[in-house]
């Protein structure tokens, strides 16, 4: 398998157990620039490191190792983000390391952290806005 094929499934169901890569680097007795490091796909992660992974997002190792499945997954998710990323101007390209941000012309080079973390606030806020708002209209809740 892929070293960044397991580093994104890892990224992946570390986003959707809302940790941070410091939290998960904690849980599971590993410095935040590790997980950086697994998640990017530099360093192959050993195998008894996958089960700890594993053990503590609470899944199977072989949601690590299972390219197809998390895919399928978080792909809905995905292509939300980049829909909404297009639709507001601006266009993703992944390049070997980095993500590449299209705006007006340019191109931005950023970090895959620091691109994923702002997708994490972005998926975060809008949770947080559609709890408040349930929050607010929950006399009009209604079974479906």
């Amino acid at each position: 398998m892929d070293n960044r094929q397991i580093g994104n499934n890892i990224r992946k169901m570390r986003k959707y157990r809302k940790l941070t890569q410091k939290q998960l680097g904690q849980l599971i007795g590993k410095t935040e620039s590790s997980i950086q490091k697994y998640e990017s796909g530099y360093t192959e992660v050993p195998r008894s490191v996958l089960e700890v992974i594993a053990e503590n997002l609470d899944i199977h190792l072989a949601d690590l190792l299972d390219v197809e499945g998390v895919i399928d997954l978080y792909n809905d998710y995905d292509i939300a983000a980049m829909n909404y990323y297009k639709s507001i101007g601006y266009k993703i390209d992944y390049s070997d390391d980095n993500i590449i941000i299209k705006h007006n012309g340019y191109g931005y080079i950023i970090p895959f952290d620091l691109f994923f973390s702002l997708e994490d606030s972005l998926r975060l806020n809008a949770e947080q806005e559609i709890e408040l708002l349930i929050s607010k209209y929950r006399n009009t809740k209604f079974k479906l």
